[in-house]
């Protein structure tokens, strides 16, 4: 018997659940970003499954090219900030991997936070644009890096290879 237990059930693709009150503003613009634009990417029922991209290095391109020097964060947020890409950088969606040459080819936005604690995201593109291929916005670092480590340990929990399908999936709590 190896080091790891389980098994793979090949007909089922599986979901990144990302809780609203954990992830806050990150979880709120992946949220506006698989809703509001064309392609619903990852959106299970409407959109196609996002597809993990494993190298490394294409991910780091990805990022580079969305988060490029056209990004312009918001210094009303709460900070620190970050630029935040969808779809994210680890998939087949993102950036280079899709031809996009900059970020400022993504539709843009923020996100705020409100006096009650939760967030809105805003869209501050002029020309903004439902078919774009990307969204990048303005997000709490922290809220940003800890979605990242969800994806990441989503990718191992779940079994999830290079070029497989799986859906996003934000959810907020009842009250």
């Amino acid at each position: 018997m190896g080091a790891y237990y389980g098994c793979v059930v090949p007909d089922m693709t599986p979901v990144l659940n990302l809780k609203y009150e954990t992830y806050k503003a990150a979880a709120m613009f992946v949220f506006v970003s698989q809703t509001l634009n064309k392609h619903h990417w990852g959106l299970r029922g409407k959109g196609k499954p996002l597809k993990r991209l494993a190298d490394r290095v294409k991910q780091e391109e990805n990022r580079d090219i969305i988060c490029d020097n056209t990004f312009q964060g918001d210094f009303h947020a709460p900070g620190p900030i970050s630029c935040d890409e969808f779809p994210f950088a680890a998939t087949r969606q993102s950036g280079a991997t899709v031809g996009v040459q900059s970020g400022k080819e993504c539709e843009q936005m923020t996100t705020r936070k409100k006096a009650n604690g939760d967030y809105d995201v805003y869209i501050v593109d002029d020309n903004a644009d439902e078919n774009a291929l990307c969204t990048r916005a303005t997000t709490p670092e922290d809220q940003n890096e800890a979605v990242g480590g969800a994806l990441g340990s989503f990718y191992q929990t779940a079994r999830v290879l290079d070029k497989e399908a799986f859906y996003v999936h934000v959810y907020k709590d009842a009250l």
